[in-house]
């Protein structure tokens, strides 16, 4: 016959929950004064606390509770343990955090962020079309006046050629302007444009196009397929009402653009 266990003067174990490194124990003996008992325990064998009563239900409630209230406590003692400890090494306390097995860790954060356009001006355009190189170029002309350097601007439109935003996406020096691909989309996928221009302007007064603008011109037209926004022209500006439209000299641009592959 398989012995029944037993703990604490004779209380038969009725039922058991781990917690952790912890075991809750619920004992009973009909001829106890009080025939119910609970405990928690470490390793089955150290008995660390526990509550008597008349009432099953509420001998395990009142241990559950306690046990619980220990185990915050518990939590927050190793927090300032392990801060106090982190100030010794230099480090700032609000940025860590005691994990359950009472290490060490970093608590780190991510910021919650969001993002929009802000308006700096308007400019009109009246009955200009951006599909016509002559009144875009014309427009842009009128947006960037007599700039000193060379920029890189970008005008957004909708599904019927109508502007949506133009922005200035790079300001460069008298004989080049940097220019980075992502920069050039973030103001179109705000403004949910369906198609860019781009704009170039020269301050030596030659529109002709540069190894660079070409390369340049190929991977903004290749990473707007990918996203879903299409690259209309680019469209250099030089002066006295001067520009280059690489649209529309496609001949002149398909035979540079096999070159450069080449």
């Amino acid at each position: 016959m398989k012995e029944e266990k037993r703990f604490n003067n004779g209380y038969r174990i009725i039922e058991s929950h781990l917690a952790g490194e912890m075991e809750i124990v619920m004992g009973h003996n009909p001829h106890a004064p009080s025939p119910y008992v609970c405990w928690y325990c470490r390793n089955g064998t150290e008995y660390l606390m526990g509550y008597y009563g008349d009432d099953f239900t509420s001998v395990r409630s009142k241990l559950w509770e306690r046990f619980h209230h220990d185990k915050q406590l518990e939590k927050k003692r190793r927090q300032y343990l392990l801060q106090r400890e982190a100030g010794t090494q230099g480090l700032q306390a609000d940025t860590l955090m005691a994990t359950d097995r009472g290490t060490l860790m970093e608590n780190k954060k991510v910021q919650v962020v969001h993002l929009q356009m802000v308006k700096d001006d308007e400019i009109a355009y009246g009955s200009r079309r951006m599909d016509n190189p002559r009144e875009a170029a014309e427009l842009m002309k009128d947006f960037l006046g007599d700039v000193d350097r060379e920029c890189l601007v970008v005008c957004g439109t909708d599904v019927k050629m109508k502007p949506v935003y133009i922005q200035t996406v790079a300001m460069g020096s008298v004989s080049c302007c940097p220019v980075s691909i992502p920069d050039i989309f973030k103001g179109a996928l705000l403004a949910n444009a369906l198609n860019l221009l781009l704009f170039h302007n020269y301050l030596s007064g030659d529109v002709t196009p540069s190894r660079d603008d070409l390369l340049m011109t190929e991977r903004v037209r290749q990473s707007g397929e990918l996203l879903g926004i299409h690259l209309l022209d680019h469209i250099i500006l030089g002066d006295h009402g001067a520009f280059y439209s690489l649209r529309e000299d496609g001949r002149w641009l398909e035979q540079q653009d096999n070159g450069i592959k080449n």
